[in-house]
């Protein structure tokens, strides 16, 4: 078991926003605490939202 990790996660918001969330796991002792919560919005509308966003989706895969 790993006592330290990175989770991100990706989702689409009801304004068609792409949200990235991003938080510190740290296992110890059997119990999980979490740290560092932190939000990126990318509005696909935008140009240079688009160009990250489809960066990233592709890295993801």
């Amino acid at each position: 078991m790993k006592l330290l990790r990175h989770h991100i996660t990706l989702y689409f918001n009801e304004k068609n926003e792409a949200v990235f969330e991003s938080w510190l796991q740290l296992s110890l002792f059997g119990r999980n605490f979490y740290f560092s919560d932190d939000k990126i919005l990318l509005n696909p509308e935008s140009a240079n939202d688009l160009v990250v966003l489809e960066r990233l989706v592709r890295n993801a895969n």
